[in-house]
């Protein structure tokens, strides 16, 4: 009994799609936990990067799961809708503030370790960023549901 010409391809076919499937995801960028700056000196010279706060996970709108510190230059952080742009000392000081299991400062690293900015975050939470290019990442933030807050 001879095969289907379709039994014959599936090996060769599923390699291609996989191949095309590779090839649309970019590289990893890196996040490294960093001693310094510090979550303090971070939050202090706020106003020094582009800052954002995920208000996503909590029920009370003031709170955010995350806090993002964009370096200042030509870089780009792509992220969703839900990032807002802290324009406020109070903003500044009330986001990501009340994590139970913070992740540290981690610092986000596109090509050749080139600094965009630092991500800290609830530790729970889901995080990645692909590089897009030399001057872009892309952000993805998947909050998990918190309970409990101030």
């Amino acid at each position: 009994m001879r095969p289907s010409i379709l039994h014959r391809l599936w090996v060769p076919i599923g390699l291609f799609c996989l191949i095309a499937l590779l090839s649309c995801v970019g590289s990893q960028a890196k996040m490294k936990k960093v001693e310094s700056p510090t979550e303090k000196k971070l939050r202090s010279e706020w106003r020094s990067f582009h800052t954002f706060c995920l208000n996503d996970g909590y029920n009370v709108s003031s709170f955010g799961s995350a806090i993002l510190f964009q370096v200042k230059n030509n870089k780009t952080i792509q992220k969703s809708v839900d990032w807002q742009e802290i324009n406020n000392d109070k903003m500044a000081s009330d986001c990501a503030s009340i994590l139970k299991n913070h992740s540290g400062v981690m610092s986000l690293l596109g090509q050749n370790n080139e600094n965009f900015g630092y991500l800290i975050y609830e530790f729970k939470d889901g995080v990645s960023a692909m590089i897009i290019d030399a001057e872009t990442i892309s952000l993805s933030y998947h909050a998990t549901p918190k309970t409990g807050g101030p």
